[in-house]
């Protein structure tokens, strides 16, 4: 994807070369070299930077460039239609405005070149009105996390929550139990330990942590921290929705019987 300073890059310059040419062309003091006649050089190239800016600033959807190619070509047109009247309102001048207008359009090379400044600064406008690259809204499917509806035992709630493939590791420590999912099967005692260290350094209740290439989304409620490791960054929102769905497990089959000490509820059902 092409970021904001690249598509600016080069209408800035392009206009930076424009108005170097323009501002040359009007402090030269020989009055012959006052007039130039619009080259056809000069037009294909005002035209192909035109189509290049449009591209830049709304690619890669081209119906919105061709939208900003029109603006920009109407821009110049329009700045050539005033600067003809003015042309025309000139003391002595034999001109109309429509002669004006092709006489700034295709006899006056600083003229052309103020035009085409004026239409390449409209391209941008005209994107950002339409809306560009950044209004664009990135439409990304969220994969049905697993149910633990029916599950009995904490460990097959971790398991059933470690299916889902951006996850790869739950852990849920309540008190002086533990339990561990994925990464964190082996040993969940050693992994309710550091993630309980994390808990209380971090003075919120839900926070992500970056512990090299994983993301560990560890939320804290009613006693209870669950701990989710993440294996793309850009998942987060499945670590919380991960946590949620754990604590929601926790909360109908853990029952704390005093804060840091809760008992497996099923032993009093």
């Amino acid at each position: 994807m092409i970021s904001a300073g690249d598509r600016a890059a080069l209408p800035a310059v392009v206009l930076t070369g424009l108005f170097v040419v323009l501002l040359t062309v009007i402090i030269n003091p020989d009055p012959s070299h006052c007039v130039y006649e619009v080259p056809g050089a000069a037009m294909v190239g005002v035209a192909a930077a035109y189509v290049i800016t449009a591209l830049m600033c709304t690619y890669p959807n081209l119906l919105r460039a061709l939208s900003v190619l029109a603006a920009m070509a109407m821009a110049h047109f329009v700045t050539a239609l005033f600067t003809g009247m003015a042309y025309s309102a000139l003391p002595g001048s034999t001109l109309s405005g429509m002669d004006g207008m092709f006489y700034a359009l295709t006899d006056y090379l600083p003229g052309f070149m103020f035009q085409a400044a004026i239409g390449l600064l409209a391209g941008p406008v005209a994107a950002a009105t339409l809306g560009g690259i950044e209004d664009e809204t990135e439409r990304v499917r969220i994969g049905q996390l697993r149910s633990l509806r029916g599950v009995e035992s904490p460990d097959d709630a971790l398991d059933r929550m470690c299916e889902d493939p951006a996850i790869a590791g739950v852990a849920l420590c309540a008190g002086h139990l533990c339990w561990g999912g994925g990464i964190w099967r082996q040993d969940p005692q050693a992994a309710c330990e550091r993630i309980r260290l994390l808990a209380r350094r971090s003075e919120k209740t839900s926070e992500v942590f970056e512990l090299g290439d994983t993301r560990l989304a560890v939320d804290a409620r009613r006693g209870h921290i669950v701990a989710v490791a993440i294996n793309d960054p850009a998942m987060d929102y499945i670590g919380h929705a991960a946590a949620r769905s754990v604590h929601q497990f926790a909360a109908k089959r853990l029952m704390p019987v005093r804060p840091g000490y809760p008992v497996d509820r099923s032993e009093h059902e």
